[in-house]
C-alpha cells in the first residue's frame, strides 16, 4: 500500500546516479559495467525508533526510483562481436529503506535490450541490493554498496546472476 501512495503523491526531490561493475555467472562467465541515473520519488515515514537504523537520527523515507541504465556485458567465451554486448534498460526500484545521509536498501528489476553478441531483450531481475554512506560528491551523498544482479531471459547462454559493486550519489 504504502508503494502506491508514495508513487501517486508523486514526490521527486532528487536524482540519482548509480555506476555498478562485478562479474555475472551462468553457462558463460563475464562481466558487467552500467552507469543509471533515476529521478528519486520518496516521501517520509514515521518510525518507532529511527535511531534503530541511523544512529544519527536521520529521517526514513519510503521511495521508488524509475530507473535508465546504459552499459556493456563482456562474454570472453563469445567469439562474435569480440564477446562485447552494448545494452539500454528501463525498470523501476522499490526503496524501503531510505535515509538522509544517502543510505538505501533497494529491489527491483529491467527490461534490458542488447546489441553485439548477445542482442535481443532480456530481464535484468532480481536487483537487490544496499549502500552506505562513505563522503560526498558535489554536495550530495555519495554511498557504496552491493548488488545482486540477475539477467534473465537470453537464449545463447549469458543468463547468470552475479554480484556488483555499487557506486551511487544521491542527491536527495
Amino acid at each position: 500500500m504504502r508503494f502506491w501512495i508514495v508513487f501517486l503523491a508523486g514526490c521527486v526531490h532528487g536524482t540519482t546516479e548509480m555506476v555498478t561493475v562485478g562479474p555475472t555467472f551462468g553457462d558463460h562467465t563475464g562481466l558487467v559495467v552500467a552507469l543509471e541515473l533515476a529521478p528519486t520519488f520518496h516521501e517520509a515515514f514515521p518510525t518507532p525508533d529511527p535511531r534503530m537504523f541511523d544512529p544519527h537520527g536521520s529521517k526514513n523515507s519510503l521511495g521508488i526510483m524509475p530507473v535508465a541504465s546504459v552499459g556493456a556485458d563482456w562474454f570472453p567465451r563469445i567469439h562474435s562481436d569480440g564477446g562485447v554486448t552494448g545494452f539500454v534498460a528501463v525498470g523501476a526500484d522499490y526503496l524501503p529503506f531510505l535515509f538522509e545521509n544517502g543510505t538505501a536498501v533497494g529491489f527491483g528489476g529491467q527490461v534490458a535490450f542488447g546489441l553485439g553478441a548477445s542482442s535481443g531483450v532480456y530481464g535484468v531481475a532480481p536487483r537487490l541490493w544496499f549502500a552506505a554512506p562513505v563522503g560526498t560528491l558535489a554536495g550530495a551523498p555519495l554511498t557504496v554498496g552491493l548488488m545482486l544482479r540477475g539477467h534473465l531471459g537470453s537464449d545463447d547462454g549469458t543468463s547468470g546472476a552475479g554480484p556488483m559493486l555499487v557506486l551511487r550519489r544521491a542527491d536527495l
